[in-house]
């Protein structure tokens, strides 16, 4: 089976004089259809420029330079930009983490997924009401006929975000990408939110790529997650496998920052240290330096990816199973 999104060797970097400065490097992934693939790791560390990567929405700072994406068997780098756009709400659709900066404001709901609609020649004028409406409905939009006539400003954080999801889908997208789509939003509101993309991948078959750093939301909607730290992806594996018995330090460091890991002192444990920035990439492996596990070797070679049962990981002192 073709996936619905293939990335592989992927690298973009800063455009100026270093050519070291890479914010995705070697990045390869795969989303099959109907699967949600979480993509997880600190700020900065590269999990939403993959995301803006696949329908090529890089700011102008940053250029691929090498890899290859494919949505539904096509080259989106090689992509000419007409032909870009029209892949772009029909092959793959993305929701942002804030909608209001997505929304515009000087525009009714209904006029803005209309215009998704009649763009990409899902509706004509007649028709484009009455399909906003079932939009709406679907992502059980409460008072979808009066809430259409409104304004981006007159709907709260959840309503919005729920008008944000009817437009991303208003073509029938293959693959759903959501870049912290409930980081802005109450606990109540970023439950219902995520319990709709969830019944909408299951209603509709679409994919979901989940850009995230919250491991507790990862732990009930994914299917598969790949652990991504300075531009790469250092595990990956099955939801539950990953979560209860990682194999990478990276990855139990972050797990033992969730509120359960707080330990006597009443404080939250932390990674010691930060992320490299770009162009300051260690040599070896680029997670050795707030390693506890790092040896001389970790400061001289770069690990390989190897695979042990479901889980593929990056590390030359992987943590044993229970």
């Amino acid at each position: 089976m073709t996936p619905v999104l293939s990335i592989s060797g992927l690298r973009a970097r800063l455009r100026g004089p270093d050519p070291s400065a890479f914010v995705i490097d070697g990045l390869s992934l795969q989303v099959n259809r109907g699967e949600v693939v979480a993509l997880v790791g600190e700020s900065g560390s590269g999990k939403t420029m993959t995301a803006y990567s696949v329908l090529r929405l890089l700011p102008p700072a940053i250029q691929l330079t090498e890899g290859e994406i494919r949505l539904g068997g096509q080259d989106v780098v090689a992509m000419e930009t007409r032909r870009l756009r029209d892949v772009r709400g029909t092959l793959a659709s993305i929701i942002f983490q804030e909608p209001m900066t997505s929304l515009n404001p000087l525009m009714t709901i209904e006029r803005q997924i209309a215009e998704m609609l009649l763009t990409h020649g899902k509706a004509t004028r007649q028709t484009a009401p009455e399909r906003v409406i079932e939009l709406l409905e679907l992502v059980r939009m409460p008072d979808p006929q009066t809430r259409a006539k409104q304004y981006p400003h007159s709907l709260s954080g959840g309503l919005r975000q729920r008008a944000m999801i009817a437009m991303a889908l208003a073509c029938e997208p293959q693959i759903l990408i959501a870049d912290e789509p409930t980081t802005a939003l109450d606990v109540t509101i970023q439950q219902q939110v995520m319990k709709l993309l969830l019944d909408l991948r299951d209603q509709l078959g679409m994919a979901i790529l989940l850009i995230t750093h919250d491991l507790g939301v990862v732990a009930e909607v994914a299917d598969r997650v790949a652990v991504m730290y300075a531009g790469r992806i250092v595990e990956e594996g099955p939801v539950v496998e990953l979560l209860e018995a990682p194999r990478h330090p990276y990855t139990a460091g972050l797990l033992a920052c969730l509120p359960e890991g707080v330990g006597d002192t009443g404080r939250l444990i932390e990674i010691p240290g930060l992320p490299p920035k770009p162009g300051s990439i260690p040599e070896g492996c680029r997670f050795a330096p707030r390693c506890p596990s790092a040896t001389e070797l970790c400061t001289r070679v770069t690990p390989e990816t190897r695979t042990e049962g479901v889980q593929a990981f990056a590390c030359h002192h992987p943590r044993m199973p229970a």
